[in-house]
């Protein structure tokens, strides 16, 4: 079992959370390939230990400017493109640490896509999806 460490601790005691997302694109070796980031509208984890998919995510967040490290918007939300079906997601949710003012970044573990059902609208630069 991994214990949290003393800053992620201090930075769940805050009054006042501002709470983002981060979601690094794997491959199938886990090679990093890119990573997605932003502000989360709403994000759901769960885990449960008796069901055949232990663990479940449902994101929705609002990208930052940048889009992606790779900077290449039109690889990821095109209807049909088969970018998502072969890789993995790795999601890592982050609190706004105000002494420092940094985030404080928790590993929530690797995905697969489960619902090839990702949005991306220009006018709210929002992406949903479920993994």
């Amino acid at each position: 079992m991994i214990m949290p460490t003393q800053k992620q601790y201090d930075v769940t005691l805050q009054r006042v959370r501002q709470i983002d997302c981060k979601i690094a694109v794997l491959d199938k070796d886990y090679t990093l390939l890119d990573e997605i980031s932003g502000s989360t509208i709403s994000i759901s984890l769960s885990v449960n230990a008796d069901s055949d998919i232990r663990r479940t995510a449902d994101i929705n967040i609002n990208l930052k400017d940048d889009i992606s490290q790779n900077q290449n918007q039109d690889f990821y939300w095109i209807a049909g493109n088969p970018y998502w079906f072969d890789k993995y997601i790795q999601i890592y949710v982050g609190i706004y640490d105000i002494i420092s003012q940094e985030y404080v970044w928790v590993n929530e573990g690797i995905y697969l896509i489960n619902a090839p059902s990702i949005s991306y609208t220009s006018e709210t630069n929002a992406l949903t999806f479920e993994a």
